[in-house]
């Protein structure tokens, strides 16, 4: 049986707030790769350059040559997705959930595994609660299995990301 060689290509949903992050994140990380790397070439033309300050902005310089090479990767390979405003019946990426769990409420917006930051609200669709929302109604259980508990949440609203 033969199979295909060509790496299936990767596609990573990110919103628009996200895709402005990431390009931001790009530059930022072009920006003082192309310092550092001006840096090093003067160093390299000085005998008297500390070995130590070269070694450690070289290992500096590798590692914005891979995090960009992954940035700029992760931006070719994306796809910007807006959270349908009219479109408030299900849990998708980019749309923003009340829930319930024992009388408290708490309010996330799901978002990609590269904008998730729960101090803001925001939970990547690959961790367990975005799983168990994504496709959910109001009015549904939902069941996530934590670590140390399973917890029972019920949707009790679902809006556009923007407030």
């Amino acid at each position: 049986m033969a199979t295909d060689k060509r790496a299936a290509r990767q596609r990573y949903y990110l919103s628009p707030d996200g895709t402005q992050r990431l390009r931001s994140q790009l530059a930022g990380l072009q920006s003082e790769y192309a310092e550092l790397r001006s840096k090093l070439t003067e160093l390299r033309q000085i005998k008297d350059a500390d070995d130590f300050d070269m070694v450690e902005d070289t290992m500096r310089l590798e590692f914005l040559e891979k995090e960009t090479a992954r940035v700029a990767h992760i931006l070719a390979n994306s796809e910007e997705l807006r959270a349908n405003p009219t479109e408030t019946s299900t849990v998708q990426l980019g749309t923003r959930v009340r829930l319930e769990q024992d009388g408290k409420h708490l309010e996330c917006m799901v978002v990609s595994a590269f904008e998730a930051d729960p101090s803001e609200g925001k939970i990547s669709d690959q961790s367990p609660l975005g799983r168990a929302l994504l496709g959910k109604m109001i009015n549904a259980l939902v069941e996530v299995v934590a670590p140390r508990a399973r917890v029972m949440y019920k949707i009790i609203g679902i809006g556009p990301a923007g407030r």
